[in-house]
């Protein structure tokens, strides 16, 4: 586990993999991965599902190139795209304008989502129970911070000036002050969510009948003013609407099975949430628009089985949705909420995310390992990046 002071630059020195080091990373992976399913883990180890990667293995990837050799620091510049690799235990960055690969870093077991500030980007370690936080300037001189039992999701409100982390085993949701590098409040989640619900259905449970487990935050959102978090959860299937100042949960939404990613519009009226269910029973299917004044469904547009990923344009004129077990991704007009556009990719999308300027959409695969760009208008691919190892989330860097 990484202090939380500024480590030396040998310390956090980028991960050089080899073609034959790959192959041997996928070798152990899969044999880690066999144990996992046979119940050599523990419950402590695994998020029901997986929101943390039931998917984390890279399955026959090609061998993939090297990164360039370290300078004495890499800055992470806008128009870069970071992704987590979840299999890797590792952050790549990629060129935005070619998917060449830039750089990697090791930074700890099973990293998850990512978030940035005007001086940081963050991104949850999941195995490590950290945040780190990757100086804008220098991202070798990251530096780890304790962030509760498992945390997932995370995002960053400018309005705040902090970020806020989801603990999936603590039901709670831990707010965390980058200029200190720790975390200086915490909200417990209520017991009960939406209409009194104290567990997921069966279709998402360790065991069939089987009860408890908690909240189980995945996702989180500010409002634009950053008085408020909504808080997507996996126990419950509902958003959990939070008062950021008191960090206190004040009530609940009906939200999604297997909740993946949300997004809250600048107005701060709506939010587009996605899903993608159980693994055999209870699939989403559907973009969600939800009105956060009533916290009523204002819209569904069914988009394919298991939607993992959802991103919307600068003006919200549209949204793009990712289906990951149709491989669908889908161009969604938001006047209409009508399905305007898709495309065919391979199956096992984990998330998407749009460049500054609007024209190219990145779409990450987590059993090929590729990360794609695609022209953001008529969805036709612009590049496709060398396997990386799982990746679990992408950010492109404003």
């Amino acid at each position: 586990m990484r202090s939380s002071a500024k480590a030396s630059q040998s310390e956090h020195a980028p991960l050089l993999m080899t073609r034959r080091s790959f192959s041997a990373a996928a070798v152990a992976v899969s044999l880690s991965a066999a144990c996992a399913l046979a119940g050599c883990g523990t419950k402590e180890s695994e998020p029901l599902e997986s929101p943390a990667g039931d998917r984390g293995e890279p399955s026959d990837l090609p061998a993939q190139s090297d990164p360039p050799t370290a300078a004495a620091c890499f800055a992470l510049e806008p128009g870069m795209v970071c992704v987590s690799e979840y299999a890797g235990n590792s952050i790549a960055v990629l060129d935005g304008l070619s998917g060449e690969l830039l750089c990697r870093i090791e930074v700890g077991l099973n990293p998850m989502c990512l978030a940035q500030s005007k001086s940081h980007v963050a991104m949850t370690v999941s195995g490590n129970g950290e945040v780190c936080l990757f100086p804008r300037d220098d991202a070798y001189s990251y530096r780890g911070v304790a962030c509760g039992t498992q945390p997932l999701g995370i995002c960053y409100s400018e309005a705040a000036s902090r970020y806020f982390v989801t603990d999936y085993f603590g039901s709670s949701v831990n707010m965390l002050d980058e200029t200190v590098g720790s975390v200086v409040g915490s909200c417990r989640l209520n017991e009960m969510g939406f209409q009194n619900r104290r567990e997921p259905p069966d279709c998402c449970k360790r065991d069939a009948g089987s009860s408890g487990g908690g909240r189980m935050p995945v996702v989180v959102e500010p409002s634009p003013d950053g008085s408020v978090l909504y808080c997507a959860n996996y126990g419950t299937y509902d958003i959990a609407v939070i008062d950021s100042s008191a960090m206190e949960d004040t009530g609940a939404f009906d939200g999604v099975v297997g909740p993946r990613a949300m997004c809250v519009s600048r107005d701060g009226s709506k939010a587009f949430l996605v899903g993608v269910g159980g693994e055999s029973t209870e699939r989403e299917t559907d973009l969600r628009v939800v009105d956060l004044a009533t916290g009523k469904l204002a819209a569904r547009v069914s988009i394919g089985a298991g939607i993992a990923g959802v991103c919307v344009s600068e003006d919200e004129t549209v949204a793009y949705c990712a289906s990951r077990d149709e491989a669908i991704v889908a161009l969604v007009d938001l006047s209409t909420f009508e399905v305007v556009g898709s495309t065919i990719l391979e199956e096992g999308i984990e998330a998407v995310g749009l460049s500054d300027d609007g024209s190219l959409l990145y779409v990450c695969n987590n059993q090929t390992g590729r990360v794609c760009a695609l022209d953001a208008s008529t969805l036709d691919q612009v590049w496709v990046s060398d396997p990386l190892m799982a990746p679990k989330d992408l950010l492109v860097l404003r």
